[in-house]
């Protein structure tokens, strides 16, 4: 493919140019029809300029010159537009593609007894979509439940100016393509799980006023893929640090006692704590 694409960009650079010297040599015999255009009393190219006594008429020189700068530039600029296509094609073929892989189904029943790939998969599936509804519909309350304390604060702070521009991100009719389960692992206070999915949906913004899109568009769905990370705290730990003073903390505790941060992260249950979206199409 990178030999055909680089054949085919030569190929255009040689039709290029030998349009071009057509071009040229097509404006030399008919710029006698430009006269009225190009007045010798006006024209840069006057009658006493060293190409008076030549065949290339004042009039004549300066519509076949301008014409001869207009096709170099022309090729220049198609040149410049193939070649930038070229190097985005050889770039996009010498990027790896990541593969996602299911850990061994060993090591959920290790860390998470209770739990199955297929269990993991669903579960975090529909804390996804309860997200995205929280967040479509200013939620607060719901996100605060669903995400860490730290991605709560920056999704809030992205939700009230959306607000203050009257916008709302309506998200709809969501498809789970394809989901794994990549990493699970535990220490002291935490036990973390990673997944990777590819869902397709619906994604826009509208101005809450006149209910008319703003941004994206309602006609046809988008499809993410994302890589989310959830944490929860280990059951029975007795000794925890908040995430934002350090602080050390009593098992259960909801608020930090002394910066007053909401602990939202330290559930019984996986909340989000990071989603990235690693390409759209």
């Amino acid at each position: 493919m990178k030999k055909k694409s680089l054949k085919l960009v030569k190929l255009v650079s040689v039709f290029l140019i030998v349009f071009s010297i057509l071009t040229i040599n097509f404006s030399v015999k008919a710029d006698s029809g430009w006269d009225s255009s190009y007045d010798s009393g006006g024209s840069s190219w006057s009658g006493g300029s060293s190409w008076g006594g030549s065949s290339w008429s004042s009039s004549g020189g300066s519509s076949s010159g301008d014409l001869s700068s207009v096709v170099i530039i022309l090729i220049i600029f198609y040149l410049a537009i193939f070649l930038m296509i070229y190097k985005r094609e050889k770039k996009g073929k010498n990027k790896v593609e990541v593969k996602f892989n299911d850990i061994d189904s060993e090591k959920i029943t290790n860390i998470l007894p209770n739990e199955t790939l297929e269990s993991l998969k669903k579960m975090t599936y529909q804390k996804f979509i309860d997200i995205q509804e929280a967040w479509m519909n200013f939620d607060y309350d719901a996100l605060s439940k669903l995400c860490t304390n730290e991605l709560y604060n920056s999704y809030k702070t992205q939700l009230e100016t959306l607000k203050l521009k009257k916008g709302q991100n309506i998200m709809s009719d969501f498809e789970l393509l394809d989901a794994k389960v990549t990493r699970l692992i535990e220490d002291d206070q935490f036990i973390t799980l990673t997944v990777y999915m590819k869902i397709t949906f619906y994604d826009y913004v509208i101005n809450t006023q006149t209910k008319k899109v703003t941004r994206g568009t309602d006609k046809r769905r988008l499809t993410n893929n994302y890589v989310m990370t959830f944490v929860k705290a280990k059951e029975n730990t007795q000794n925890l640090k908040c995430p934002k003073c350090g602080a050390e903390i009593e098992s259960g505790v909801k608020t930090c006692p002394y910066c007053r941060s909401k602990l939202t992260y330290a559930n019984e249950e996986f909340v989000l704590s990071k989603k990235t979206n690693i390409n759209k199409s």
